[in-house]
């Protein structure tokens, strides 16, 4: 039961937690310019409620895109080097072919044609012809075709004739099934990527929620208990299920957009702002409403129908069932208020 009402802090990564409620003072006593954005990784300010980014939302810009660039610019790397490959055979072929004409006349490979009539350009010479050099250069030759040598014969010539043939041949394969398997795969995944639904902090109702994937996750605004360390914030909701009770979630929030770079300053700077707009209202903390950019997406986590039943049945379960005076008592026995 302790799970669904509250996790303990990883000691490893120097998490804590904090009450907002006890810290309420502190953060009204922070000085905000009206004529500033608001602090990251605030997404929208209106008349009743502020929206706050999670840090899902990032996945598709720090990771998927990186990736997916990283493996399309690795994947032309790789396909101009065999073409750049390509090309340099055919010049050496295409050279040798015209100084053994200018040294032994212009109908030599002919002659040599009619003397080894079996030879094909996929021939083995080294094995089934030891050292005729003449056939060394008939096999040239026949690489050849009106002046250009063909990707498909340079294919054979690059992947089984060449010193390194092997080796080239194992690891071009084994590439090109992660290429077909990995771009698609990133590709897809940025496809079905959803926006994610803001954490709202509504005024109006003092509460905090969010939704996602069809479920609401809330909490009242003086309750409000968040993590946070160098990797980022968690701000605690709850959901209730009839069937499956509570739970709980904690929803990451990262004023630097990484998990990495975040810093206390920038968590005191968010709270204090939103804890200036839910109690002194929108024109404590700016002057006119604002959206910042919402990004490209083609599918968005979209708003329950069910909203406001899910929302009252968690906030009643909540209050009848005491949870959040658990809450507060699990956390003052961990040591953190």
């Amino acid at each position: 039961m302790t799970d669904s009402i509250l996790i303990r802090p990883n000691k490893r990564t120097k998490a804590k937690l904090t009450k907002l409620a006890f810290n309420r003072d502190t953060y009204l006593k922070e000085k905000i310019f009206l004529d500033d954005s608001p602090p990251r990784p605030i997404g929208e300010v209106n008349q009743s409620r502020i929206g706050v980014l999670t840090y899902i939302g990032n996945i598709r810009t720090l990771f998927l895109l990186p990736w997916l660039l990283g493996l399309c610019l690795t994947l032309y790397w790789q396909i101009d080097d065999l073409y750049e490959g390509w090309k340099n055979a055919e010049k050496l072929h295409i050279d040798y072919i015209k100084h053994r004409k200018e040294t032994y006349g212009s109908d030599y490979f002919e002659k040599l044609a009619e003397r080894y009539p079996d030879l094909t350009p996929n021939d083995d010479i080294y094995n089934n012809l030891g050292d005729e050099l003449n056939k060394y250069a008939l096999s040239k030759y026949y690489r050849i075709e009106n002046g250009r040598m063909p990707l498909k014969t340079y294919f054979h010539y690059h992947y089984y004739e060449t010193a390194a043939a092997e080796r080239f041949r194992k690891g071009d394969t084994i590439l090109a099934i992660f290429y077909a398997i990995s771009i698609p795969a990133l590709i897809i995944a940025l496809l079905r990527f959803r926006r994610r639904a803001p954490i709202y902090f509504d005024r109006e109702k003092q509460l905090v929620y969010t939704w996602q994937k069809g479920t609401v996750w809330a909490q009242y605004f003086d309750e409000l208990i968040f993590y946070s360390s160098k990797h980022g914030m968690g701000i605690a909701l709850y959901s209730y299920d009839h069937d499956k009770g509570l739970a709980f979630n904690s929803f990451a929030v990262t004023p630097s957009g990484n998990a990495y770079l975040n810093s206390e300053n920038a968590y005191h700077t968010l709270m204090a702002y939103v804890t200036r707009f839910m109690l002194n209202g929108r024109e404590s903390v700016s002057r006119s409403n604002w959206r910042g950019r919402q990004g490209w997406y083609l599918r968005e986590d979209k708003k329950p129908k069910d909203f406001d039943e899910q929302l009252q049945s968690v906030l009643m379960f909540i209050k009848d069932k005491h949870v959040n005076e658990q809450a507060e008592s699990l956390a003052k026995e961990w040591g953190y208020l």
